[in-house]
């Protein structure tokens, strides 16, 4: 082999590298963000953070996690829908970085899973909403804490 041809394993290495390069700053980003929005509110979820309410992929971090450690159980109460996003998941890395090409199914993959994920939630808040984790309500939302204080500058005009 030439110097000049590449070995499949280090071209799969540079693509990855060029992506994680491009997804740099919006990845510092997220990664700050977070970390605030979980030491202020205790909260990962902006949808929680802001409004209270549990959004469709609520429950999703803990179902990865538990899927992670063998507990599938456990992973498909916190979010059924969390094996077949894995499947997604890998099904895109594996054609992206694996075969090094566009996934022939991706947008109506990600469109059926998506609105197969909003009926879900729409099943979970009618059925859970909002004593059953993770479909509680979160008293420490911004939406109150503003509301709270627009009650209290009333009581003194």
């Amino acid at each position: 082999m030439s110097r000049e041809e590449k070995s499949p394993i280090k071209e799969r290495l540079r693509l990855l590298g060029n992506d994680l390069r491009n997804l740099r700053v919006p990845i510092l980003v997220i990664v700050l963000y977070e970390s605030f929005q979980l030491l202020v509110f205790h909260a990962l979820c902006p949808v929680k953070v802001f409004f209270g309410l549990p959004c469709p992929g609520c429950g999703m971090t803990r179902a990865s996690f538990f899927l992670l450690t063998g507990n599938i159980g456990e992973a498909l109460r916190y979010h059924a829908l969390v094996i077949p996003w894995v499947l997604c998941v890998l099904y895109l890395l594996v054609y992206h970085y694996v075969l090094m090409k566009k996934a022939p199914l991706k947008n109506p993959l990600l469109i059926i899973l998506g609105f197969t994920t909003l009926g879900y939630y729409i099943y979970r808040m009618i059925r859970y909403y909002p004593s059953a984790e993770p479909m509680a309500y979160h008293e420490e939302n911004l939406l109150r804490m503003a509301h709270t204080g627009i009650m209290y500058l009333e009581s003194y005009i």
